[in-house]
């Protein structure tokens, strides 16, 4: 009784901790000269309800992320500093959150603080600029963060509904609110939301024979509102005006080339924003398929400084899969020495949000251009192949695949518009939430002693490299 009173006291500590440090970080923000400045002036001119029929109409069907917009900018920016830490204190709560869901029975009171510690940790693995301009730019994290973190805690439930077959009617006080925030927020989360919430729905009713009336509220909720910004007459008229601005050819692109540019920002935004988590994801996914005590995988010796593989069975998972995820970090982390071979693809701009004139294709990247490109899309392969191994039963392998194909579907928009050169690296924040997430997912079954301390020791290794390449002069940018 003791010791739980004390981990309860030194867990919540953590979360002060972590509130504290994002405050900190909130603090050294100011309004930028760009849509800070736009939207400081017309939500200050304007009512709340004459403000969103004009964005409407004119801009885009974003109706909550609008108005968590007016009230952010209305509300001042010391004010936005003390709601905006807190909102990003939800966001690694709200994944565990998840994460205890679908492991109720081993993130239990004695684990729960390490697991908290270790949430908090992998949000360093983000990339600077993600989380900058996607958390602590104050446009950015009325548009993006609190439309996300909404969408984080409404999968709540959905977890429960699936993993635990049963969900207390209280927690959608909170989750039908917040999916509907989050349903007109972003469409990134959205889309999540409605794809895992039919699936849980569709589970639940082959599996228990009955139909989730407040799950299945929650998800019509959700679709209701992406249709009413998708409808949105703004909304085309954005489109219409980005693809003008950034990149006029998008408009005549066929088939083919949408492609390839849909292919060559995702895989360059694995190669370069993702590759710490990446990397600390094909490293965890090592020390499964090499920890597993469990007939036909390999297993380390009880030191883990010598690392030894020995074969379970006849029927063991061949070596290659343990050792792919080795390779495939290695050449990831060759650009954390300035090696750019496998993270350069041809894209032709240093950073996001930049005009285009023309978009590059296959016939104008080189070599090794077409080496990264297709080196990538191979990892992307083995590490769908990696996690569907790697999973406990087939409730998970399939948990697994969603969350990471989930992440790399909330990248690839490209298709649809040129987001990605009006909006720059912010975009790929719910891909990295959902590899955030998946990362957690994969600690939850490190259940042994050796294999679960090697993944935290891994994760923080790759934590703290992620951190320690310029945070200083990229987060600087933020601050004026």
């Amino acid at each position: 009784m003791y010791n739980q009173k004390w981990l309860k006291i030194m867990t919540v500590g953590v979360w002060i901790v972590f509130y504290i440090a994002a405050l900190y970080l909130c603090m050294q923000i100011q309004y930028s000269d760009g849509d800070d400045f736009f939207f400081q002036e017309t939500t200050g001119a304007n009512a709340l309800f004459p403000y969103l029929k004009w964005r409407y109409i004119t801009w885009q069907g974003r109706l909550t992320s609008e108005a968590m917009t007016w009230f952010g900018f209305r509300m001042g920016l010391q004010a936005w500093r003390f709601v905006n830490a807190f909102v990003i204190t939800m966001l690694p709560l709200g994944l565990l959150k998840i994460v205890k869901a679908m492991f109720p029975e081993r993130i239990t009171e004695h684990r729960i603080l390490i697991f908290s510690i270790l949430s908090c940790v992998a949000i360093l693995c983000m990339n600077v600029r993600v989380v900058g301009y996607g958390a602590f730019w104050v446009t950015g994290s009325l548009f993006y963060l609190w439309s996300f973190v909404a969408g984080i805690w409404a999968l709540i439930p959905v977890a429960m509904q699936v993993f635990q077959e049963e969900v207390d009617w209280k927690h959608y006080l909170y989750a039908i609110p917040l999916a509907f925030i989050t349903s007109m927020g972003m469409e990134q989360s959205a889309a999540v939301c409605v794809v895992f919430g039919i699936l849980a729905i569709i589970y639940t009713m082959v599996r228990l024979r009955y139909l989730p009336k407040l799950l299945t509220l929650q998800t019509a909720i959700v679709i209701a509102g992406m249709a009413v910004v998708f409808l949105s007459p703004g909304t085309t008229e954005r489109t219409v005006s980005e693809t003008e601005t950034w990149l006029p050819e998008f408009a005549t692109m066929d088939v083919p080339q949408h492609i390839f540019i849909t292919v060559q920002w995702l895989v360059q935004s694995l190669a370069r924003e993702s590759r710490a988590y990446m990397i600390a994801i094909w490293l965890l996914l090592f020390c499964l398929l090499v920890g597993r005590e469990k007939a036909g995988k390999y297993q380390l010796t009880k030191q883990f400084s010598s690392v030894s593989f020995r074969k379970a069975d006849e029927n063991g998972c061949h070596w290659l899969l343990a050792v792919l995820p080795i390779v495939f970090s290695a050449a990831a982390a060759l650009s954390y020495a300035g090696i750019p071979f496998f993270s350069e693809m041809g894209i032709g701009l240093a950073e996001g949000a930049l005009r285009m004139e023309k978009a590059a294709s296959w016939q104008t990247t080189t070599l090794q251009n077409h080496i990264a490109i297709l080196w990538w899309c191979a990892a992307i392969v083995v590490t769908l192949v990696l996690l569907w191994k790697a999973g406990e039963n087939l409730l998970l392998k399939v948990t697994q695949e969603l969350i990471f194909l989930g992440g790399l579907a909330c990248s690839a928009i490209m298709y649809f518009s040129p987001t990605i050169y009006a909006s720059g690296e912010r975009v790929l924040f719910m891909m990295e939430i959902m590899f955030w997430l998946l990362l957690l997912v994969l600690l939850a079954q490190l259940y042994r002693k050796n294999t679960f301390q090697a993944g935290v020791i891994l994760l923080v290794a790759v934590a703290v490299i992620q951190t320690g390449t310029k945070f200083l002069s990229e987060f600087g940018i933020l601050q004026n």
